[in-house]
């Protein structure tokens, strides 16, 4: 019998998991906890993007810190 260890364990998405968030709070939460992990996404793939970009290109950091951030702004004013 193997037996296998998460370092890690999400509760959040475990069998059961929505029993036991019967709270308003916990459902509140974890509705904000995944809205935060899309925007995070969101986040790494603009600055892999732009950093990716920039090295082909040749442009300068400064510039390349520039236009992610107001890639990251626009973002920001999107989500409000």
């Amino acid at each position: 019998m193997t037996m296998s260890f998460d370092a890690f364990p999400d509760p959040f998405n475990a069998p059961g998991a929505n029993e036991r968030l019967a709270t308003p709070d916990l459902r509140a939460t974890k509705l904000l906890l995944e809205q935060i992990n899309v925007s995070a996404g969101n986040v790494t793939k603009t600055l892999h993007l732009g950093f990716g970009s920039a090295a082909a290109s040749g442009r300068s950091f400064n510039d390349v810190l520039s236009t992610i951030a107001q890639s990251l702004t626009r973002m920001a004013l999107r989500t409000g």
